[in-house]
């Protein structure tokens, strides 16, 4: 049983792997970085301090392996020599003391940005394409991943992607239609294994990307729309004027730029893959973007589900209560909708969701559903949302108190109310009868004839 040397491996794909792999599958596992991570880490793991650059504090560790995982890399805004001294003479070191070590199995992760056409400026991209060149000129039994953009809760990507697309005017550099196929971090990490655990090196490059391709644009649309439920405004920037500006600027600040020149390529150069084996192979099987956000947008934060519930909820108890609904209240309201069929709604008709949603945009278009649906439609969904809303509130405070408190006016004004309120029941049941009734034969005519074709 041989050993297994990872480079990167405390890095946020670097720490997928490692707590993914069967250790029973190897005598060690050896992982090199500068610092020791917290962990857990299996038992067969080893901790080895040093850098890639410098081949003498990893060579002995070498001896023992078969395979070796490259992932270590300067990523980010590091500067235009970092990039060139780890990931590409980094690569040429580790390769090197690979060949001498009797090193079989070579996995680089590389990335997608290598094939960009315009790699101008772009270091990270250039470093990376050197870093191949030595992997495919080594005497190694190699395999190439190339990623596209890696979606997951810790990525780096991830959270620049969620900070832009949150604010209320969404900034695109460019004209947003540069395409790209993220993929989602457990999906690449199967791909991984896939090749260790069937010693899949034939000396190919893989191509990786989730199964839908998507413009930058639409994605940070989607992210968006899961924040505030709604399409956000779009404000475009010149690429070339933007590059051209912090081409200038990188001379004297570099270090205080948020990004290089050389990254906004990734807004002109489409970020898809070349069909291949691997991805055929594991594509049904992976997430598509929206499968993705469902991973990394907690349910807590999709406006689109929750604060429709929200205002739903406070919608209702004003019209029903006269008042505020409190945070209990709406929580559970927003909890008992998990579970659909308890309502009676997991299959309303076109014209019980036209009644829920007019009935929670003012009291008084509310009190006219009231009427029509208390004779017409008993069992609809709105009056059950309603009879949620009353059962709740009835056992909590402050609102239980709208139950409890007694009627203090008089027997005379009782009955005058009674009969004002039935006059107002009358005349708005008239009402609704001439809207809805119409309306309602119209639309499950329409549902009819939607069906059939």
């Amino acid at each position: 049983m041989s050993s297994l040397f990872i480079t990167g491996f405390s890095g946020f794909i670097g720490s997928n792997l490692v707590g993914r792999i069967d250790p029973r599958k190897y005598q060690k596992i050896y992982g090199l970085g500068r610092t020791q991570p917290a962990g857990p880490f299996p038992e067969n793991f080893q901790f080895v301090k040093g850098c890639i650059c410098d081949s003498q504090s990893y060579a002995r560790y070498l001896d023992s392996c078969e395979t070796v995982v490259h992932l270590a890399a300067a990523t980010g805004k590091a500067g235009p020599d970092e990039y060139f001294k780890v990931n590409a003479r980094g690569t040429e070191k580790l390769i090197e003391q690979s060949q001498l070590s009797g090193v079989r199995n070579f996995l680089h992760l590389s990335t997608i940005a290598v094939k960009f056409a315009d790699k101008t400026r772009y270091y990270y991209a250039q470093s990376k394409e050197q870093g191949e060149q030595a992997v495919r000129s080594s005497l190694l039994n190699y395999a190439i991943v190339r990623p596209t953009i890696v979606i997951g809760k810790e990525a780096a990507i991830w959270k620049t992607f969620s900070r832009l697309a949150r604010k209320p005017v969404l900034f695109m550099v460019g004209d947003g239609e540069t395409r790209i196929q993220p993929i989602y971090i457990e999906d690449l990490i199967d791909c991984l294994l896939t090749i260790l655990n069937s010693n899949d090196f034939s000396n190919e490059i893989f191509e990786l990307g989730g199964p839908e391709e998507i413009t930058f644009e639409h994605l940070l649309k989607r992210i968006h729309h899961l924040y505030h439920g709604k399409e956000p405004s779009v404000v475009h920037i010149p690429l070339k004027l933007l590059r051209a500006a912090f081409s200038l600027l990188e001379k004297g600040f570099y270090s205080a730029l948020p990004i290089n020149a050389g990254q906004l390529a990734a807004f002109s150069n489409d970020g898809t893959i070349e069909m291949n084996r691997l991805f055929s192979m594991a594509a049904p099987k992976m997430k598509d973007v929206n499968g993705m956000l469902e991973q990394v947008v907690p349910i807590s934060n999709r406006a689109d589900i929750v604060t429709t519930l929200e205002n739903e909820c406070i919608a209702f108890s004003r019209y029903l209560l006269k008042q505020n609904p409190s945070r209990y209240v709406i929580d559970k309201y927003c909890a008992a909708h998990t579970n659909d069929s308890f309502l009676g709604v997991s299959n309303p008709s076109d014209f019980d969701r036209f009644l829920l949603r007019i009935s929670s945009t003012h009291p008084a278009l509310a009190k006219l559903v009231d009427c029509h649906t208390s004779i017409f439609l008993k069992s609809s969904p709105v009056r059950q949302k309603w009879i949620l809303i009353l059962a709740i509130m009835e056992t909590c405070p402050p609102s239980h108190d709208y139950f409890d408190s007694p009627d203090s006016s008089g027997r005379s004004l009782f009955f005058a109310g009674m009969i004002c309120q039935g006059v107002v029941f009358i005349a708005l049941l008239c009402i609704s009868v001439i809207v809805f009734l119409p309306l309602r034969l119209v639309l499950a005519i329409y549902s009819i004839l939607i069906r059939r074709t």
